[in-house]
């Protein structure tokens, strides 16, 4: 997958697809999101964790990740 070899821009693409497929599912949104802080977008990153958290918020590792960007962004 193209996470894993690195290309965190095609996986941005592909999360994109499979969130617009399914919209409520918060596991896309938490992908997308590590997508976006590979590739340093922290703002993108904390948006698709926000969302994530919105559709479950119980979900560990949106809340995990989010912490980890609110530090990046200093706040």
């Amino acid at each position: 997958m193209a996470f894993e070899r690195g290309d965190y821009g095609e996986a941005v693409r592909h999360y994109n697809r499979a969130v617009r497929l399914a919209p409520r599912n918060g596991e896309h949104r938490v992908n997308l999101g590590m997508a976006y802080f590979r590739l340093k977008q922290y703002a993108e990153a904390k948006t698709q964790w926000e969302h994530a958290l919105s559709i479950n918020p119980k979900n560990d590792r949106a809340a995990k990740y989010l912490a980890l960007v609110k530090k990046k962004l200093g706040g």
